[in-house]
């Protein structure tokens, strides 16, 4: 699992409005963007947290997302949730420190799962880590 220390993030709110085969529709969205501090080999993860209404219908997914790693010092991580699921994700981000975000990754990209968490468990983190990115061996 590859993971890196939220050093900062944002919040914003959004309302879309659409046209979709359905007819016109507003999505309501929040959005989070963690920044991870800088690892030993100088790259700065970023990773965009939207939550939507849009999204409710793919609730029953475990993760929707993707990991774009062409930018080696600027890997970035997408990821869309259902709107619901906002308040744990923000009171975890405003409680918690150190804060951690960890994932998985597929070799298309795609994620199959993430975590943010204040703890990492010791399969996750080895210890000669200093708790940056690296992928578990």
């Amino acid at each position: 699992m590859l993971h890196f220390e939220v050093g900062h993030y944002s919040v914003r709110t959004e309302l879309q409005r659409v046209q979709t085969s359905a007819g016109v529709q507003t999505y309501a969205a929040r959005v989070l963007t963690l920044t991870g501090r800088p690892g030993p080999d100088a790259a700065i993860f970023r990773a965009t947290l939207q939550f939507s209404t849009l999204f409710e219908p793919w609730y029953s997914r475990a993760t929707a997302g993707q990991f774009d790693r062409s930018a080696a010092l600027s890997p970035r991580l997408s990821v869309w949730l259902p709107l619901g699921e906002f308040p744990c994700y923000y009171d975890i981000l405003r409680n918690e420190r150190p804060l951690y975000l960890a994932f998985e990754a597929q070799p298309d990209g795609s994620l199959s799962h993430v975590h943010l968490g204040s703890t990492m468990s010791a399969d996750d983190l080895p210890v000669d880590d200093g708790m940056f990115f690296r992928a578990r061996t």
